[in-house]
């Protein structure tokens, strides 16, 4: 299947309410504890699952082809002959789904709560002033063999800003979104310009609305050899994330310059430094590297 035009139930009560977008490439090792997290998911809506495979070298192609065929009322495959990179691939699988919310599981992640889903529906139908919520991710550095850690700090509010995007190190996981289709449809057209969309979304999120924090770990974020930000490397994505920040300020007219200006001097000792740059950070963000370091962030 190729992407085209959004498609339309033809039965409005069976049409899922949640889209489920899963970016496979090259994830043979992955991909079936990965669907299998998000069909184990407990819900009263139905929701699809829309895989982009995009041509990989290895046996991932006829991993999600034959879970398609399995159950073809829940699971579809948007692919192609060639290679398409991923804000492409990310592109066919968005123009596929039909849901009125939309959640993302990269292949090489893992839902670990079977009600994830439904307690995040909850949340937005209760709360309809916001754009999305999130969760608590373990993130495991399997490249590292390091113990996984939480993703988020232990003291970050239910409804962070866009203060709290700029100023702390990265604690929304793109596994853990729920968002509404409309705010996803109205992001700026900017955000292809840059390798990571995700950050756009962090900051396009609390910037355009409210954004809602449920404390608990329901996901599982890995980091290994293969992995796009691995592969890209610290100083590329250093220098995209710099890109987006800067493009974020233009589009706010300055608004958070401060801050922009901060987080970019950040990015670029990022670059030089690595990791090692956390000793430089602002209190909150050192003590934060200290505690995982310590073992007392888990």
């Amino acid at each position: 299947m190729t992407a085209g035009n959004r498609p339309k139930p033809a039965d409005s009560r069976s049409a899922p309410l949640v889209s489920v977008k899963v970016p496979a490439y090259n994830h043979e090792r992955y991909i079936e504890a990965c669907l299998a997290g998000i069909l184990a998911q407990k819900t009263a809506f139905p929701f699809e699952v829309v895989i982009g495979e995009d041509s990989s070298t290895d046996g991932t192609r006829g991993i999600v082809e034959a879970y398609a065929k399995a159950q073809p009322e829940v699971i579809r495959v948007v692919t192609s002959e060639s290679n398409v990179g991923p804000a492409r691939n990310l592109a066919r699988i968005r123009a596929a789904c039909c849901g009125e919310y939309e959640a993302m599981c990269e292949g090489d992640d893992l839902w670990i709560h079977p009600r994830k889903l439904q307690r995040q529906v909850e949340f937005l139908e209760a709360h309809p002033d916001y754009v999305f919520c999130f969760h608590d991710t373990l993130f495991y550095r399997e490249d590292k063999r390091a113990r996984p850690r939480y993703y988020a700090p232990p003291d970050l509010p239910e409804s962070p800003t866009v203060t709290d995007v700029l100023q702390r190190p990265p604690f929304i996981a793109t596994s853990s979104i729920l968002a509404r289709r409309s705010f996803l449809d109205a992001l700026p057209a900017w955000r292809t310009q840059v390798l990571c969309g995700d950050l756009v979304v962090r900051l396009w999120g609390p910037h355009a609305g409210r954004i809602g924090y449920l404390n608990a770990i329901m996901a599982l974020r890995r980091r290994h050899t293969g992995g796009l930000s691995v592969q890209t490397g610290h100083r590329r994505m250093a220098e995209e994330a710099v890109k987006a920040y800067r493009l974020f300020d233009e589009a706010t007219g300055g608004r958070y310059a401060r801050l922009v200006r901060d987080r970019i001097a950040f990015e670029r000792q990022y670059a030089r430094l690595g990791t090692l740059c956390y000793l430089w950070r602002p209190s909150r963000a050192r003590d934060r590297f200290r505690a995982v370091r310590s073992g007392a962030g888990l």
